[in-house]
């Protein structure tokens, strides 16, 4: 049936941030109005390397705190540190994903 539930395709993260968030923010989401290139080079890495190979298949409902706190102690555990680059990364990320999901 043409427009009913079933019919309809779920909206992933991934689908979410390619389509609504990422453009918007590129163009000036940030809290200050303007992000830098650095600033959109970082968030597009953390976006590509960890956030949507892990959860951009998604429905954006099942992107929960929990779901999200668990994400991120599993990069923890493999060697990111809270705020990432290996050391810093992990927290840009957290922050990203929370900004996204908020």
């Amino acid at each position: 049936m043409p427009g009913s539930a079933a019919g309809k395709e779920a909206l992933t993260l991934s689908k979410f941030i390619d389509e609504i968030w990422w453009p918007k923010y590129r163009v000036g989401g940030g809290k200050r109005g303007v992000n830098s290139t650095t600033t959109i080079m970082e968030k597009e890495t953390h976006l590509r390397v960890h956030i949507l190979p892990t959860l951009g298949q998604l429905p954006i409902a099942a992107v929960s705190n929990e779901r999200l706190t668990e994400f991120f102690g599993q990069l923890r555990e493999s060697g990111y540190q809270k705020k990432g680059r290996r050391s810093t990364s992990t927290k840009e990320a957290e922050r990203g994903v929370r900004r996204v999901h908020v």
